[in-house]
């Protein structure tokens, strides 16, 4: 089983993350999840389960599909953080509004 937070306690399960929008020109939101042992599946799950709306477009990515581009640290990685100086958002030079707060 994999610890990145992308599998379930079943076996072969796996947790798919589900986006929507109502019209063409709208975004693509994120309104939950489902589990399901493979990607068909995900996807009548999700239809399924977020049918309240009438969507013009549904899709469903597994989570371990998706790579932080620029939160590398906790509480956004299930990992821990990683030291200063060594990548992590904290580093002196990362611009301001990005990590943790600061303490006061």
């Amino acid at each position: 089983m994999s610890t990145n937070g992308s599998r379930t306690g079943l076996a072969d399960e796996q947790i798919y993350e589900v986006f929507s929008r109502k019209d063409r020109a709208d975004r693509f939101e994120h309104i939950g999840t489902v589990t399901a042992p493979n990607r068909e599946l995900a996807r009548v799950y999700a239809w399924q389960t977020y049918d309240e709306a009438k969507w013009f477009e549904m899709t469903v990515a597994p989570r371990d599909a998706f790579t932080a581009v620029n939160l590398n640290q906790a509480p956004f990685t299930l990992g821990g953080s990683p030291p200063v100086g060594e990548g992590s958002v904290a580093d002196s030079d990362s611009p301001p509004g990005y990590g943790t707060p600061t303490e006061s």
